[in-house]
């Protein structure tokens, strides 16, 4: 009788331990997964690597704005890794600073894209030192373009309220979204622009022109985007004027007209004008 308890307690072990090792095989077996989440508040697409879905919770995304109803979410194998500001590479160039009446300074200067991948929504970090340099101060700003391509430029102006007296600075270039999905940009042509120069203020200008939609496909969120430079070819303005409720169809054009603000009422000698927007969905 003890013999034969023996040998089924031992079989029943037996069969236990192989149901567990066939449970862990299968599991080392299994691929990784993404969500993508959409969020109903905005349009935009967040992806949260290696995350299993239950079909009755509802997930907060650190970082992003939104609650994320896993109702909404879709499961899609996991490829390419997600990015970090390891692999983000850029560089912030032409820095000039550039005060004002009344003890601010204005950091104007153009961010780069030196890597590979995209930059989204691009923040320049920029740290101030004394004699002995050490940091007394740090300020940050983001590039005005929303996503810049390898290879692609954006203009960025940060603001140094009322600073402390400083001898040097060093900028830093990082992106804020690294979740965010690389999109296509439209072309849009510039037509007849020029600088002008205030009849009543000699020293108030405007930048006016049109431009046309060069693309295939409409583009919504408009900005037209304007850099002046001095004498010497520094900066010393950046300005950006969002155009509201516009949508340009192929070909079609559109006037602007933005005004500068130069903050130490330098004269302008020559100037740049870009353009950000995005094809409507």
């Amino acid at each position: 009788m003890n013999r034969f308890a023996i040998k089924k307690g031992f079989f029943i072990f037996l069969l236990g331990f192989t149901i567990v090792v066939f449970y862990l095989f299968q599991c080392s077996n299994e691929p990784s997964y993404n969500i993508e989440f959409y969020t109903r508040a905005e349009n935009s697409k967040n992806i949260l690597p290696n995350v299993v879905a239950n079909p009755e919770q509802t997930f907060t995304a650190i970082g992003q704005s939104g609650i994320l109803d896993s109702k909404y979410a879709k499961l899609q194998p996991s490829t390419v890794p997600p990015p970090t500001n390891s692999s983000i590479k850029g560089e912030v160039v032409d820095l000039n600073p550039v005060p004002d009446v009344i003890g601010n300074v204005y950091f104007l200067g153009i961010c780069r894209n030196t890597g590979e991948r995209a930059i989204h929504y691009g923040k320049v970090t920029v740290k101030l030192f004394d004699d002995n340099k050490n940091e007394v101060s740090s300020v940050f700003g983001y590039c005005i373009k929303k996503q810049l391509m390898k290879g692609e430029t954006s203009p960025v102006k940060v603001l140094a309220s009322m600073p402390p007296k400083y001898k040097s600075y060093s900028a830093n270039l990082s992106s804020e979204n690294l979740s965010s999905t690389d999109v296509p940009l439209p072309v849009i042509k510039t037509i007849n622009s020029k600088l002008v120069q205030g009849q009543y203020n000699r020293k108030s200008f405007s930048i006016s022109g049109m431009l046309e939609n060069s693309s295939a496909k409409s583009v919504s969120n408009i900005s037209v985007i304007c850099i002046t430079y001095n004498s010497k070819k520094q900066i010393i303005s950046i300005d950006s004027l969002p155009i509201p409720n516009q949508t340009l169809e192929p070909s079609e054009k559109i006037n602007f007209s933005v005004p500068l603000y130069i903050a130490n009422d330098e004269l302008a000698k020559s100037y740049e004008v870009s353009y950000d927007g995005r094809f409507l969905d």
